[in-house]
């Protein structure tokens, strides 16, 4: 008995304790309530000051607007564009109109640039090709990638990749001039014409091999076989010692090659960095652009906390003066 009468005194408690918390919460929002009420005028001099405060800072702050240009790097050409990416957003910082006399008619477009970004697009293809298979190491680093993805991004790996992104944020008044602008200085580089012109050349051996190497494999084929003169069935010598199977995957996959091989090779005309896609300038949105909004809502909130401070300290320095009484 005594145990259960315990337990409905404790239960009272409780329900007295979370009825007088309800009761303390209502009186403070009546307080509010009527505090906001009496000050209306303070209140909405306070939302009208946060409201100007951000229309002005919305309307003389800096529009921007980006652009992501999707490029083929060619002819061992990563490092070299990736530092000149670092030196170009220096020069445009600077305000260096000297430094950029090579593309002196985009200066109007490429001096609203606020920044300009590259990194890799990662394709594990890229890595195969461009290493060697036995290389341990990079077995090793393939496997941790699985856990930890920055690492495909190491310098070990950034000049294996073709495929780059570079990001241009500038301001709304720039043009597409920008855009060129940044192309023109990455191709403008006279060494590297002098490589892509012997790089096309390499390349077009390269493929006129490929080709030669599949006319071979084909007549290969044919001669293993033999067709009736009708040309209704062919019949294949499978006592031969050529491995049919081998040659047929050789072909299919210098096909293959010939496709990517012949769209480098378009690229490359282009310039060292060829650019893939359509870029275009757009506007970048943020929450946090809309001042207007967000100020007069912040002002608020700091208003009331301001007032409540004030009214603990009132409260705090009452039951001060009454202790010392």
């Amino acid at each position: 008995m005594s145990t259960n009468k315990s337990d409905e005194l404790d239960l009272m408690f409780l329900y007295q304790k979370v009825k007088d918390a309800y009761k303390a919460i209502l009186l403070g929002l009546y307080r509010w309530v009527v505090f906001l009420i009496k000050f209306w005028y303070v209140a909405l001099l306070v939302i009208l000051i946060g409201y100007g405060i951000g229309y002005y800072q919305e309307k003389n702050a800096v529009k921007l607007k980006e652009t992501t240009v999707l490029v083929q790097l060619s002819f061992d050409s990563v490092d070299y564009v990736y530092n000149d990416i670092v030196s170009l957003k220096r020069k445009i910082n600077e305000g260096d109109a000297s430094a950029l006399g090579e593309v002196k008619e985009y200066h109007g477009d490429l001096f609203k640039i606020g920044n300009i970004a590259i990194e890799p697009l990662q394709d594990v293809r890229d890595l195969a090709t461009g290493v060697e298979s036995n290389n341990r190491n990079v077995d090793v680093f393939l496997d941790l990638s699985k856990y930890e993805e920055d690492l495909l991004l190491s310098d070990m790996f950034l000049s294996q990749y073709k495929l780059h992104k570079i990001t241009i944020t500038a301001t709304r008044e720039a043009g597409k001039g920008a855009i060129t602008g940044v192309l023109a200085y990455l191709n403008s580089n006279k060494h590297y014409d002098v490589i892509k012109e012997n790089g096309i050349k390499n390349l077009n051996l390269e493929l006129d091999g490929m080709k030669k190497s599949i006319t071979a494999i084909d007549s290969i084929l044919y001669g293993i076989s033999k067709v009736r003169q009708d040309g209704s069935q062919t019949y294949v010598n499978t006592s031969s010692v050529v491995n049919l199977h081998s040659l047929v995957q050789e072909k299919t996959k210098l096909i293959k090659d010939i496709q990517y091989l012949e769209t480098d090779i378009l690229r490359a005309k282009e310039g060292i960095v060829s650019v893939i896609n359509k870029p275009q300038f757009q506007r970048t949105a943020s929450f946090f652009d809309s001042k207007s909004k967000i100020y007069p809502v912040v002002f608020f909130i700091f208003f009331l906390i301001t007032v409540s401070l004030i009214s603990l300290f009132k409260k705090l320095k009452k039951e001060d003066e009454v202790s010392k009484k």
